[in-house]
């Protein structure tokens, strides 16, 4: 809610509407095309820096929360060198570049 100035209705709305679309979901390339074609470089530079904010939220990182970094990444034409950039931002809690 902090970083995106949400109020708590509209939060709670956007989490009930992902998990609907989620369960309807088999995967996130349908997800990341609308991105890719949406977002600019940096745009999608800073959504991998969030993605890593989330996985280190909980002091510690998955295997699974990397890949899933990794392929998503991936699939928004983000470099290998910005998303380790991104994973470094959002471990070191930089701002983005």
């Amino acid at each position: 809610m902090t970083q995106f100035g949400l109020t708590e209705s509209s939060a709670t709305e956007i989490v009930e509407r992902s998990r609907a679309e989620h369960d309807e979901s088999v995967g996130v390339h349908e997800f990341t095309r609308a991105l890719v074609e949406s977002f600019d470089e940096r745009q999608r530079f800073e959504l991998v820096t969030h993605l890593w904010r989330i996985a280190f939220s909980d002091a510690g990182l998955d295997h699974f929360e990397e890949h899933t970094i990794r392929k998503i990444s991936e699939l928004l034409y983000v470099s290998h060198a910005r998303f380790i950039e991104a994973k470094r931002l959002a471990r070191d809690g930089g701002a983005e570049g």
